[in-house]
């Protein structure tokens, strides 16, 4: 910015900060700016300050000044980059630390090229706030329908030269389930921006409004003590072909897989961890034991920094899974301390490669027991919640609650907050509570 364009120009910190007004522009409405010299920085940094008052000028550039100085003592790039080059930069750092499967970055990077890129567009990080960001939702709402997807219905030009020229898209209005997906992709980017301090203003916390009765159903869907009876009974059998599941006639592999699917359920189960993005880098080096003041012996398991929370913490496992995993390791084809606990559909003499998704099987699986006559087994539960391996996790909540476990002890052994309990779990407490809520005094006649 030439010398000319400078009005009102004063210095503070010894000429490191320059406060002025553009004296070329017109549209700015006399807003106030700071041009920065940051030791370690190349160049300038300027900022508007986005008030017209010079008293809120002065103590916003100080206040600035000091933050750009510690934020590039740490370490900080404070290139004012695009949600979009951001967001390759983000992609690709997760696709080098082999955080997601194949299916899980083809996701990402769709949905970025479909939905996130053409609405947060050319926008600068430093723009970005969270008003503008939870707006999002309610475009994502009306893209296929009043927005811009209605033209790729009708034709997609990278379909040109084939059959059809249409996208098929067999529900145009976007389910709860699939905003949350898309909420968790973006809080994940918007963490690392700020977290590894890119010229971010914002912390942003995104969050998608549910409907009203999405915000009255907060119970997950999970299984009943007697339901988990008749699943680990039928996981047994499955697994040695058994009853109702014999002569399947499997290979090697396929039994191996479903010895390992069988422990995997019973690992969740037992300790509350979440299946997939705290098992996927699992090694057996992060599993140790000790036995508690009773003299019971658990599983001790560090839950690597690389999840969904981006922070390590230990679990403690209930006495069971000792047994079980030891038993695990001793078939496993991987067991050397730093080979994954988890491995999906690795095969002997191959490469190791991290736990695939399980979770299709498992719902196979639930297909085939036979539980009170329902149609779909243990697939669904009596309100119709579809299950999954998360509802292991559930289930684990569940049942530690029923024992008098406090909500404290459960948010730390399972990495959430007090409130994702009480909001998802507190209906459990009227089973255990029964004697208090049934009891009665009568006052006998005199």
């Amino acid at each position: 910015m030439a010398e000319t364009h400078y009005r009102d120009r004063e210095e503070m910190f010894e000429g490191a900060v320059v406060l002025f007004r553009r004296g070329d522009a017109v549209s700015d409405g006399g807003f106030w700016s700071a041009r920065f010299k940051i030791d370690g920085l190349v160049g300038f940094k300027f900022v508007s300050m986005r008030t017209r008052n010079h008293a809120d000028a002065i103590a916003k550039a100080k206040s600035t000044f000091l933050q750009l100085t510690q934020a590039v003592k740490d370490g900080a790039s404070l290139r004012n980059q695009t949600f979009s080059q951001a967001w390759m930069a983000w992609y690709q750092t997760m696709v080098s630390h082999k955080a997601w499967s194949d299916s899980r970055q083809k996701w990402y990077l769709s949905h970025f090229n479909r939905y996130f890129q053409s609405y947060f567009k050319d926008k600068k990080l430093d723009e970005i706030t969270e008003t503008f960001a939870n707006e999002y939702f309610e475009w994502r709402k009306t893209y296929w329908t009043d927005g811009e997807g209605v033209n790729q219905v009708a034709y997609n030009r990278r379909r040109k030269g084939m059959k059809t020229h249409s996208t098929y898209i067999s529900n145009k209005a976007a389910s709860f389930t699939t905003l949350r997906f898309e909420q968790s992709a973006l809080n994940q980017f918007f963490h690392w921006c700020y977290s590894t301090k890119r010229f971010m203003r914002y912390a942003i916390r995104m969050k998608v409004a549910a409907s009203q009765r999405q915000k009255m159903d907060t119970r997950r869907a999970t299984f009943t003590a007697a339901e988990w009876n008749v699943l680990t009974r039928n996981l047994l059998s499955w697994v040695e072909e058994k009853g109702k599941y014999e002569g399947g006639r499997l290979n090697s592999f396929h039994r191996h897989q479903r010895r390992q699917l069988r422990f995997y359920i019973l690992f969740l189960a037992s300790t509350g961890i979440r299946s997939g993005t705290e098992t996927r880098f699992m090694k057996w080096s992060d599993i140790s034991s000790f036995k508690d003041s009773d003299g019971l012996e658990h599983l001790k398991i560090r839950i690597r920094a690389k999840t969904k929370k981006g922070v390590s913490r230990t679990v403690i496992s209930q006495p069971n899974a000792v047994g079980w995993l030891h038993t695990w390791r001793s078939i496993s084809h991987y067991p050397g301390d730093q080979d994954f606990v988890w491995y999906g559909t690795s095969k002997v003499g191959e490469p190791q490669h991290f736990a695939t998704d399980l979770n299709k099987t498992f719902q196979s699986f639930l297909k085939t027991v036979e539980y009170q006559g329902r149609e779909d087994g243990l697939l669904n539960d009596p309100d119709g919640g579809r299950r999954s391996l998360y509802s292991l996790r559930h289930f684990y909540a569940s049942q530690r609650l029923l024992q008098n476990v406090s909500y404290e002890d459960l948010r730390r052994n399972m990495g959430t907050g007090i409130p994702q309990l009480i909001k998802h779990y507190d209906h459990v407490l009227t089973e255990q509570r029964a004697a208090e809520i049934t009891k009665s005094r009568f006052h006998r006649d005199q």
